[in-house]
């Protein structure tokens, strides 16, 4: 499911979290751990029919999916930032 901005795990973000954002333990194994070598032994788990046969397609995508992991932080604080409030209980307290 994907999380919107009225969904449970977005309102569970509050400003003692913001504090330890940096160092999120899903974010450093998304970093690190997820390798080229990992997406490529999870795609071959897809069975062919799901990508229409096309290779290709499926591998460039995985290189986007690869090149993307990390600017999630960045994203995600950028998402905070822009106003929008996709996490209604992340409250920064300035200095």
């Amino acid at each position: 499911m994907i999380a919107t901005a009225s969904s449970p795990s977005t309102e569970r973000i509050s400003s003692r979290q913001s504090v330890n954002f940096r160092s999120r333990p899903w974010l450093d194994r998304l970093e690190t751990q997820i390798t080229e070598r990992v997406l490529g032994d999870e795609a071959a788990q897809i069975p062919p029919e799901w990508y229409a046969g096309d290779w290709d397609s499926l591998d460039r995508l995985l290189e986007r999916l690869y090149r993307r992991r990390d600017r999630v932080r960045e994203l995600i604080l950028a998402a905070r930032n822009s106003g929008r409030e996709p996490f209604p209980n992340w409250k920064v307290k300035h200095a």
